[in-house]
């Protein structure tokens, strides 16, 4: 027993060594610690800067923290769809964090109105990693967290005294995990530092994103995530002045921080942003010449789109900082600059950490008046604007409309119901059925963002897209209002929700529209049952309850008599499924229609339940997979067999009906390709995004339009390669579309236009058959940035052509219908080609 104890000691004194952090190496020579406070890597036995921190190990640490100092609070506010926890730590003095909730209200009060008060305190957030494999972000978060916690000096005391100080150190858990895990199973005991080596190329789809494969740090405004929607409430609960981003960036770089480039911010953000902006980074570049770090600012990332971390709090009255480190990924990393070690870039991101807090206090005064400044001058902005509310409405789709207004909802967006009719053209908008947003409200800006047509622009280059207007993405009706007399009605308080009509009983069938989002969502439910469904080809209408009742193409019936369960269980199936989904489900009192189809009619199409299979892997758009992923599996309740491409040639396809292939490389053996062709002509469905149709170029009569060819003979300035060859790409645009609502795949759609969303340069002919192009871009540019040379060439292309092999047909989407998981418009697109592809003829 004495010799185990004994082992057991040393084991414990040898673990706490090989855990010891270097204090000097990060904090300096002359710091002074709380020791009797546990550092980075103490209670996970691992050396701080060599090892990258799983989730769980942050979470530990950070609770240990919070339990270790009377500086710390820690909150879960939210949980990810692996059911990781977000947290954030609140660090301020003991007096502070005891009357945090009063704290938290003066400040609000002090933006928002009139009040005065030299005791404000100064709120800053630090964000760390929303890349998960962006991993000296989050490591470094445990690197501050600890020396606000255990700092001695006066001058932090002093600091904490008058700010609150909000460090939210993982804001994407589960790819933060993914990618750790990666890294250290691949660590070797020598230190590679060779960027071929497997610990530095991930296996697809790497860290970077959340579970479902989407990137968060575009997502602050589209707030399709739970990790955003729970931590844009935290965020308008604190409304911070300045928020930090902490990101890597490829490897071959050395370190950045705000501001980007001047000509390439919105020009909805105040110039004010920017000078501020400049000045804090004065700080940045002074502590990192003191530990040597080379660094760059003002190129290459812009503030332009507002969905972003760092541009986020511009457009809510705070100042949004970018700081992007060059990755390691690994222990060290030898790039084009030199070798750079883990430590070093976690070092980095703690210095940038510390200086934007000192920045800010010594800032404080003039941080604070321009984020009461941001809101004080809305009332004049909002009547000096033509535009004085925006009005819309979605009649046919609750679920779409609900959609909408839950976004309006978490940014703080009131909107109010309109009790008027209220016609603008040839838009009529009835009481009851559409809505008011006035722009007099504290987030103009915001609303002035989401819902802009812009194609004018001072810069032509934009790091992400160049558009995102909502009722767009969201195929809403929506026009201006320019009358001052706006009678508002109730203030929306609850969004979700949804009033559906229970269903009333039938003993010959039911029928349901497909317009609303979730329809398709019913009928996969009811497949999966077993229940046997028809879908309407042409329209009818019906009387019900003395009503006429319009059904238009792609409708759904469900017959009572032809099915294997009782008439009692379809009934009660079809009203419980009906309440879940907001879909309304009519019972039928007579197989007799008033105009349009009898209910026997061979226009109402028996339909089989979609067997669904989507290559994914090496060479494959994670996004656009991981979108369709989202689509199917979280919002509609579909199984989807996600197969990695390398695995296809052993997978049976005649197991399947329906193979979707994102835009990507694909290279299929002879042999499968013969047997892909067999199973085509024997009825299947194959969906393709993008490049990824030319796969079948050989078996199909696709023609890909060409770019026009630039003339050679012509010198220009090396310097202005990039500039030239981005200012013509198709980069993020929303444009005008027409679409054959007879068609099955534009079934459930009311109109003959809709906007699409373009971000690709590939662009498709139409086919030669005129039945087979059921959606094309018209001339009309929407919004967004496009020069008149690309819009000519993308003009009267194919948005989705139909090609028919046999029995079978490839559906091919020149672009992604499924962008970012808030284009609910186009959602019906793609999913009308997964559930009606079968009857296309």
């Amino acid at each position: 027993m004495k010799n185990f104890i004994l082992f057991f000691c040393l084991f414990l004194g040898a673990n706490h060594l090989i855990a010891q952090i270097d204090f000097n190496f990060y904090y300096g020579n002359d710091i002074s610690l709380n020791n009797e406070i546990a550092y980075p890597g103490e209670l996970s036995g691992h050396t701080f800067g060599e090892w990258h921190f799983s989730h769980d190990q942050l979470v530990n640490y950070m609770k240990t923290l919070a339990e270790q100092s009377d500086r710390v609070q820690m909150i879960e506010y939210g949980r990810t769809y692996e059911n990781r926890p977000l947290y954030i730590l609140t660090i301020s003095s003991p007096e502070n964090l005891a009357k945090i909730e009063e704290i938290r209200q003066d400040h609000l009060d002090f933006i928002f109105s009139k009040k005065k008060s030299e005791n404000n305190k100064l709120i800053i957030w630090l964000g760390y990693g929303v890349h998960g494999n962006e991993s000296s972000a989050s490591n470094a978060s445990m690197l501050t967290a600890y020396y606000l916690a255990s700092s001695r000096e006066q001058k932090l005391k002093e600091i904490l005294d008058k700010s609150i100080i909000i460090i939210d150190p993982c804001l994407n858990p589960d790819g933060f995990d993914r990618s750790a895990s990666w890294v250290n199973m691949h660590q070797s005991n020598n230190r590679v530092d060779d960027q071929h080596s497997i610990q530095f190329t991930e296996y697809w789809p790497g860290g970077r994103t959340n579970h479902y494969w989407f990137d968060l740090n575009r997502d602050w405004l589209l707030a399709q995530h739970p990790e955003s929607k729970a931590r844009l409430k935290i965020y308008h609960q604190w409304m911070p002045t300045v928020l930090t981003d902490h990101h890597e960036m490829g490897s071959n770089g050395n370190f950045f921080f705000q501001p980007g480039v001047p000509s390439r911010n919105n020009p909805l953000t105040p110039g004010k942003n920017y000078d501020l902006t400049l000045k804090i980074s004065k700080y940045h570049g002074k502590a990192l010449d003191q530990i040597g770090t080379y660094y760059f600012s003002e190129e290459s990332f812009d503030d332009f789109y507002f969905g972003k971390g760092s541009s986020y709090p511009d457009i809510n009255g705070a100042i949004g900082i970018l700081f992007e480190q060059s990755r390691v990924n690994g222990q060290v990393v030898n790039n084009r600059y030199g070798k750079t070690s883990f430590a070093e870039a976690i070092r980095n991101q703690f210095t940038v950490s510390l200086s934007t807090i000192n920045a800010s206090m010594e800032m404080k005064e003039e941080l604070v008046d321009y984020q009461k400044s941001f809101y004080a001058e809305i009332p004049n902005l909002s009547k000096d604007d033509a535009i004085k509310a925006f009005s819309f409405g979605c009649k046919d789709d609750p679920v779409r409309l609900s959609n909408f207004l839950s976004v309006l909802n978490l940014h703080q967006i009131d909107v109010y119901k309109n009790n008027n009719r209220i016609k603008i053209n040839n838009t009529i908008f009835e009481p009851g059925e559409s809505y008011l947003v006035p722009l007099q409200q504290n987030q103009y800006r915001l609303i002035k963002s989401m819902f802009a047509k812009q194609t004018n622009f001072k810069d032509s280059l934009f790091y992400d897209i160049s558009t995102w207007n909502f009722p767009f993405a969201f195929n809403i009706d929506y026009k201006e209002i320019q009358s001052e007399k706006i009678a508002l009605g109730n203030k929306v308080e609850n969004p979700n929700e949804i009033k559906t009509i229970p269903t009333n009983k039938s003993n010959i069938g039911y029928l349901f529209s497909w317009t609303n989002y979730n329809a398709p969502k019913l009928l996969y439910q009811l497949q999966q049952m077993g229940i046997i469904t028809w879908v309407v080809t042409k329209p009818t209408e019906v009387i019900v309850q003395e009503q006429k009742l319009q059904y238009s193409y792609g409708s759904i019936f469900i017959p009572v008599s032809k099915q294997t369960i009782s008439s009692e269980e379809l009934y009660y199936t079809l009203n419980n499924l009906a309440l879940k989904t907001g879909v309304k489900v009519t019972g039928l009192e007579s197989g007799y229609r008033n105009t349009g189809l009898h209910l026997g009619s061979s226009n109402l199409v028996p339909l089989k339940t979609p067997k669904t299979l989507m290559l994914i892997g090496n060479g494959i758009n994670s996004r656009q997979a991981g979108e369709i992923w989202h689509l199917m599996d979280y919002r509609m309740d579909m199984f989807l067999t996600r197969v990695d491409q390398d695995r296809f040639n052993r997978i049976n396809l005649f197991d399947y009906n329906t193979l979707i292939l994102p835009d990507g490389d694909y290279s299929f053996t002879k042999n499968k390709m013969e047997e892909i062709q067999i199973w085509l002509k024997n009825g299947g469905n194959i969906i393709t995004i993008g490049e990824s149709v030319l796969t079948f170029k050989d078996q199909i009569n696709i023609t890909k339009r060409e770019v026009e060819k630039p003339d050679t003979t012509v010198r220009k300035n090396y310097i202005l390669t990039d500039e030239l060859r981005r200012q013509n790409r198709i980069n993020g645009v929303i444009l005008q579309a027409d679409v054959d609502i007879t068609h099955p795949i534009g079934y459930g759609l009311t109109k003959t236009k809709i906007p699409v969303f373009r971000n690709s340069n590939f662009v498709m002919e139409k086919t030669n058959n005129p039945y087979s192009t059921p959606v094309f871009i018209s001339n009309e540019l929407l919004s967004g940035y496009l020069n008149n040379k690309s819009l000519s060439y993308i003009s009267n292309s194919a948005y989705i052509n139909s090609y028919s092999l046999g029995e079978g047909h490839i559906i091919a989407f020149t672009d992604n219908p499924n962008f970012r998981a808030i284009w609910f418009g186009t959602n019906k697109l793609f999913l009308n080609s997964i559930f009606f592809g079968q009857i296309i003829r």
